[in-house]
This record gives structure tokens, sequence and C-alpha cells, in this order.
């Protein structure tokens, strides 16, 4: 017996993924409820685990982008998710996560990353024996690389909303490891680097535990 949209959207709320959450997910195009049809419901007990894994990937970022647009609500700015950002003929250059006018009445353009490490330099990597505490990665140098990734796609959206006339801005979380290098050319260019005091790992672990409800809350109902 297959499970409704509707049915597991229930699911999905009462496990505490709210209807916000999902409205800042449908803004970056990520479609909550097909996520988990796919990766969790589809899944079997085989592969459960590391689809899981993905979808908790997916979830961080949109966490990230829900966590800092309600303290930057809390701070009394007004936030719109995924600005749209344009050049001076009008050509949509990219999006930013977050907006918002500061006191000033300065529109401010935000880059949110909800990753462990922003590296630079692979020299620079933080050996914390990440791979043992997450399960899924086995090959150090894929996740040297994943976050070297990380650090080049984020310099290279930062130059992106730098042409505009508007302030920019980090946004990183609690465990996150940010090499010199990246630290340094963020400074050049006069980027603010906002680090919200929520750790990232902790905040993973409770997603995990949501996705594996979902999953245990729907599993009698699905024939996998």
């Amino acid at each position: 017996m297959k499970i409704t949209r509707e049915e597991l959207l229930f699911v999905i709320n009462k496990v505490g993924i709210n209807d916000e959450i999902i409205k800042i997910a449908s803004k970056m195009d990520i479609d909550i409820v097909k996520l988990f049809y796919d990766k969790v419901i589809c899944s079997n007990e085989n592969n459960i685990d590391g689809n899981i894994d993905i979808v908790s990937k997916s979830m961080l970022g949109i966490y990230g982008n829900y966590i800092s647009s309600k303290y930057l609500n809390s701070l009394g700015y007004k936030t719109v998710n995924e600005f749209p950002v344009v050049n001076s003929d009008g050509k949509l250059l990219t999006k930013a996560d977050i907006a918002f006018y500061d006191k000033d009445n300065m529109l401010n353009l935000c880059e949110v990353k909800m990753s462990y490490q922003i590296l630079d330099n692979i020299r620079n990597y933080s050996d914390f024996d990440e791979e043992d505490k997450k399960g899924s990665y086995t090959d150090k140098d894929l996740i040297i690389i994943k976050y070297k990734n990380i650090g080049k796609k984020l310099l290279k959206q930062v130059e992106k909303l730098s042409l505009t006339n508007a302030k920019v801005n980090v946004i990183t979380f609690d465990g996150c490891y940010i090499d010199d290098i990246i630290l340094s050319k963020l400074k050049e260019m006069k980027v603010h680097h906002m680090v919200i005091n929520v750790n990232i790992e902790s905040l993973e672990k409770e997603l995990k535990k949501m996705i594996y409800d979902v999953y245990n809350y729907t599993k009698a109902k699905v024939i996998r």
C-alpha cells in the first residue's frame, strides 16, 4: 500500500519539520515531500542509512537558511529568501540565500554555508575523524576535495554578490572550520563573516533522528 503525499506531509510535520521550513525549501527549488518519498519512503533496509545521510545533507542546507533568517528576524530585520541579484542590464547573475535592509537602509546580501569545513588549500584540512562520526564517507581525499570545492564555490558566489552595491555577508555555524586563506580573501573583499551559535554536528544528529522517525512511522504502511 502506497502512502499519499498528504499523509507523508502530515508525518513530516509530526516529527518537527514545519511548514516554514518546507516553504523555504520550496524557494530553494527543493520539494521536501518528494525528497523524503524518493530517498526515505522508497528505501529498503539495505540502503536506508546511506539515503538518510543524503537527505540530512540537503536538510542541513535548508535549515541553514531557516535558522539564519530567524536569527536576522530576531535582530529586527525583515528577510527575503532566494533574493534575485541582477546586473545593470537586468540579467540574473545569481540568487542570494537571504537579503535584508539594515538600519541604514543598506541592502545586505547573505551567502549561508552549513558546512563542517570550508577550504582553499587542501593542506589546511582539519582532521577530526569526521568519516568515523558520520559513517558515510570513507575516502578522506574525497572529503577534502569536497570541502575545497565548497570554498571555491563560496568565493565565486561572493564575487557575484559583490558586483552589486550591497553589503555582502557570509553566514556559518558553530563547528565550521574555515581556513585562513578563505578568511583572508573574504576580508579583502570587505565581506562580513557572521557565525551563528548552532552546532552543525548536533543539528545533523537531530535531523537524522527526524528522518529515521519518518521512515519508522511509515514503514508499516508502505510495502518496500
